[in-house]
C-alpha cells in the first residue's frame, strides 16, 4: 500500500486527496521486491491510503471570514476537475460563466455605465476557443470540494483508505539518519496520540511515543520522519509516509524540508524570487450584503452575474462575481500600493470616514455587512507576493517522495488569475503520473520508488511552472493602477495584440493576458510570446531602417 500524506487542504490538497483516495494507481510503487500487486480490471494496481492534513477547520458556508475572494476556474482548472465529473458540474452550477463578461462602472458623480461584454474585445478568433470559465467564491468552491471528500470518505472503506484530518499542522519533515535538533530532543519528552486507533494494517504509520522518535530517525527503512501537531492540544504525532504532497501554501514547511534534503543551506537558496511591479500592491476585502444597494434611492442593486467597479476619489473598489445564488454576500476588494495613506488608518471610524468621503454616491451604511468594517479595520494589509519558484518541484527526503503543488510550487500575485488553475493542473499532472497509462510519463515511474515518481513530476512540470513565473513578471502587473501611465500602455498593448493576432495569427500570438485562459501549456504560451516579440521588434526595426534610408536620399 502506498501511504500518502497531503499537507494543506486548499484547492490542490483537497483535489489530490479526492483523486488519490478514491482509486488504485499504476503498478505498485515502493512495493517490497517480489510483491505481486493487486489487479483491477485486468490491470495491476497499487492500493493507496491517503491522509489529508489541514491546519484550519473545515470550510464553512459563511463568506464573511477567512480568505474572502473569488476564483475564476478557467479551462485548465476545469480540465483537472473533469476527473470528478459530478464535482465539475456542481462548480459550474454554483458559479456564473465568465463570458459574456458584463461589468458596471459607478462614477463619483453618480453616473452609471454598463459594458455588456468587456471580454469581447479581448477574444481571439480561434477554432479551439475554450468554454467559458466559472466565477465563484473561494469558500463556495472549497465547500463543494469538502462535500465531495466527505462522500468519498464514507464510501472508501469507512475512511480506512481516505482520511481528512483538520486542525492539524505539519511541523517537521526530516530525512532518516538526520541528527536530532534541540527541538527534536524536546519533542522526545512529549507523547503523541495515535494516528489511527482502528487501523493496524501498517504499524509504521501509527504515531510513536516520545521514546521512539530518535529510533525512527535511524531506521534502516529510509522513509522520512513527518511530525504533525494538533493545533488545539499541542500533541504531536510522528509518521513515516511513502509520499508527501506539499500543498501547504507560500510559506510551505514541506518546500523548506525538500530544499534542506536536497542540500540547500537556506530557504532563500532553494526558492528563487522573480521581481514583479505587482509585488508592492496591498489589498483588503470588505464583506458586503447580498445584492447590496448601489444607489441611495434604491434604484440600483448588485446582480449576481455582474461585475462592478466603484470608482472613488482616491481609490476604487471592485466586486467580482461570487456565484449564481443571489443570496450570496458580495465582496468589495480594495487594492492600493503599500505606501497608500489608506493603510495608515487604524480605527473603525477612520475607515468609515475614508470610505464615505471617497465614495459619496454609494449608500455604504446599507451596503456593508454587519461587523465588516470592524473586520476591515482590524485586518492585516497583505501585499501580493513576489513570484517565486523552488529549484525543484519534487525529490526525495530519504526514500520518501516529496512533491510540491499550488502555492508551495509557484507563488505569484493574482494578475493573471492562474493561482487556482495552475494548482489544479499540478494535481492533474501528478495523478496522471501515478495512474497507469494516464500519460506518457506513467511508464517512467511504474514499479519504481516514490522518489523516482517525485523526480518525474519535477521533470513533467518544471518547464510549465518556470514559464508561468516569467509570464507573471510581464503579463499584467500594472493593472492595479500603481503606475497610471504604464497601466494605460498595458491596456492599449493588450487590445492591440488581440487585434493583430486576429489579423495576422502567423505573425502575432495572443497576449499572455488572454492566452493563459486556455489549456495550451504555459511553456508553449511563453515560447510563442517570446517569438512574437522578436518578430514585432524585427518588424519595427525594418520599418525604421526603411524610413531612415528614404530620408537619407
Amino acid at each position: 500500500m502506498l501511504d500518502v500524506f497531503i499537507i494543506g487542504g486548499g484547492p490542490a490538497g483537497a483535489l489530490a486527496a479526492l483523486l488519490l483516495g478514491t482509486r488504485d494507481v499504476g503498478p505498485a510503487i515502493n512495493a517490497p521486491p517480489g510483491t505481486q500487486p493487486p489487479s483491477t480490471n485486468g490491470k495491476s494496481a497499487a492500493s493507496v491510503r491517503v491522509t489529508l492534513v489541514e491546519g484550519g477547520a473545515p470550510p464553512a458556508a459563511s463568506l464573511s471570514g477567512g480568505r474572502s475572494f473569488s476564483y475564476l476556474i478557467g479551462p485548465r482548472g476545469a480540465a483537472a476537475l473533469s476527473r470528478v465529473p459530478a464535482l465539475l458540474s456542481a462548480v459550474r452550477a454554483a458559479g456564473v460563466p465568465s463570458r459574456p463578461l458584463a461589468i458596471t462602472s459607478l462614477g463619483t458623480d453618480g453616473r452609471v455605465s454598463v459594458n455588456p461584454d468587456l471580454g469581447r474585445a479581448l477574444q481571439t478568433r480561434s477554432a479551439t476557443e475554450p468554454e467559458p470559465g466559472t466565477w465563484l467564491h473561494r469558500n463556495v468552491f472549497m465547500r463543494l470540494l469538502y462535500d465531495a471528500l466527505d462522500e468519498a470518505v464514507a464510501a472508501e472503506e469507512g475512511g480506512k483508505r481516505l482520511r481528512v484530518r483538520t486542525g492539524m499542522s505539519c511541523v517537521g519533515l526530516v530525512a532518516p539518519f538526520a541528527p536530532l535538533t534541540d527541538e527534536d530532543v524536546s519533542r522526545e519528552r512529549r507523547v503523541a496520540v495515535p494516528v489511527d486507533d482502528d487501523d493496524d494494517s501498517r504499524e509504521e504509520s501509527v504515531a510513536f511515543s516520545s521514546e521512539a522518535t530518535s529510533a525512527m530517525a535511524t531506521d534502516a527503512d529510509g522513509r522520512a520522519v513527518l511530525t504533525l501537531r494538533n493545533n488545539v492540544t499541542g500533541a504531536e504525532e510522528v509518521v513515516r509516509p511513502d509520499l508527501v504532497i506539499g500543498a501547504d501554501g507560500a510559506r510551505s514547511v514541506v518546500r523548506s524540508a525538500l530544499g534542506g534534503a536536497l542540500g540547500y543551506k537556506a530557504p532563500e537558496e532553494f526558492s528563487r524570487l522573480y521581481p514583479s511591479p505587482a509585488a508592492d500592491v496591498a489589498y483588503r476585502t470588505l464583506a458586503l450584503k447580498a445584492s447590496p444597494l448601489l444607489a441611495f434611492d434604491g434604484s440600483l442593486s448588485a446582480q449576481p452575474g455582474m461585475m462592478y467597479v466603484c470608482k472613488g476619489r482616491s481609490f476604487n473598489m471592485g466586486m467580482l462575481c461570487v456565484g449564481s445564488d443571489p443570496s450570496l454576500p458580495r465582496i468589495g476588494t480594495v487594492t492600493q500600493p503599500m505606501s497608500s495613506p489608506l493603510w495608515q488608518l487604524s480605527t473603525v471610524d477612520e475607515y468609515w470616514t475614508a470610505f464615505e468621503e471617497n465614495f459619496p454616491t454609494l449608500p455604504l451604511r446599507e451596503m456593508v455587512a454587519e461587523g465588516a468594517m470592524e473586520a476591515f479595520a482590524a485586518g492585516l494589509t497583505v501585499t501580493f507576493p513576489t513570484p517565486l519558484m523552488p529549484e525543484a518541484l519534487g525529490g526525495g527526503v530519504g526514500t520518501t517522495g516529496v512533491v510540491l503543488t499550488g502555492d508551495a510550487a509557484h507563488t505569484f500575485p493574482p494578475d493573471l488569475g492562474q493561482g487556482v488553475n495552475a494548482a489544479l493542473e499540478d494535481v492533474g499532472v501528478l495523478v496522471d503520473l501515478l495512474d497507469e497509462g494516464g500519460s506518457a510519463g506513467a511508464a517512467a515511474v511504474a514499479g519504481t520508488s516514490p522518489v523516482t515518481l517525485a523526480v518525474a513530476y519535477h521533470a513533467s512540470r518544471r518547464d510549465d511552472v518556470a514559464a508561468l513565473i516569467r509570464m507573471m513578471q510581464v503579463g499584467a502587473p500594472y493593472q492595479y493602477g500603481q503606475d497610471k501611465l504604464r497601466r494605460a500602455a498595458w491596456g492599449l498593448g493588450v487590445v492591440a495584440r488581440v487585434r493583430l493576432a486576429n489579423v495576422a495569427p502567423a505573425l502575432c500570438a495572443p497576449p499572455v493576458f488572454t492566452a493563459v485562459n486556455t489549456t495550451v501549456p504555459y511553456s508553449e504560451i511563453w515560447r510563442q510570446e517570446k517569438a512574437t516579440k522578436r518578430r514585432l521588434l524585427g518588424g519595427v526595426l525594418a520599418v525604421a531602417a526603411t524610413v531612415a534610408a528614404v530620408l537619407a536620399r
